[in-house]
């Protein structure tokens, strides 16, 4: 088992574990909830995702290219397999997602300076409605409120829609890379079997696993 190949099944699992969050007592809407595992989900995922780079790279016998950033190593691969009619894949969302776990791992506490409260290289999540600020309320004591960053990124539809981004860039340069090989890209795509926020109301009628229950209440300390 690879290493990319581990990291993405526990990716997987701590995504689940995020989704059985409703089960909880927690801030929720129809399409979302907080939740303290979509940061370890999200962390890990880019991990794996970085893993499975540097290991494409040194098959093909380019292990000094591990040393450029994720979206360079994602290059370099997907030019080596761009024929005269591709395009390449668009890596706007890629680098978003990079700073999301960067801003994850390198806490910041507080709010940014800026009128939504954001870095500007994250304002970018606004318009796609995956933070968790509708999970707060608009006034604290009657002051409006913005949460501070490390707590809007607690949203189990922001965790969902990085495993997306992940899945759509994997399996684009897995099809150029080995069209012929589709379990190059299978470990970032089985979090598939876990809901999406659009059908989290469909996971809200099915009552919560006795076991996963006993696993999220300790993973959270209860």
């Amino acid at each position: 088992m690879s290493s990319s190949h581990a990291l993405a099944h526990s990716a997987t699992v701590l995504l689940l574990l995020a989704q059985e969050e409703r089960h909880r007592p927690t801030s929720k809407t129809p399409t979302n909830h907080y939740s303290e595992h979509a940061l370890g989900a999200i962390t890990l995922l880019v991990s794996a995702f970085d893993a499975w780079l540097i290991e494409t790279l040194a098959q093909r016998g380019l292990r000094t290219k591990s040393e450029l950033t994720a979206i360079e190593r994602y290059q370099e691969l997907e030019l080596r397999a761009l024929t005269a009619n591709d395009s390449p894949h668009p890596t706007t969302n890629l680098g978003l997602v990079i700073e999301v776990r960067n801003d994850i791992e390198h806490f910041r506490p507080g709010q940014s300076a800026t009128t939504h409260g954001l870095p500007d290289y994250l304002a970018l999540l606004l318009p796609l409605g995956v933070l968790g600020d509708s999970l707060f309320h608009a006034e604290h004591d009657g002051i409006p409120y913005t949460p501070p960053l490390h707590e809007r990124l607690k949203s189990y539809a922001l965790a969902y829609w990085v495993f997306e981004v992940v899945e759509s860039a994997v399996v684009a340069l897995a099809l150029r890379l080995a069209p012929g090989q589709p379990l190059m890209a299978a470990n970032f795509t089985s979090f598939r079997a876990v809901y999406s926020p659009a059908t989290l109301a469909e996971h809200d009628r099915e009552p919560c696993p006795g076991v996963v229950a006993k696993v999220i209440d300790f993973s959270l300390g209860g």
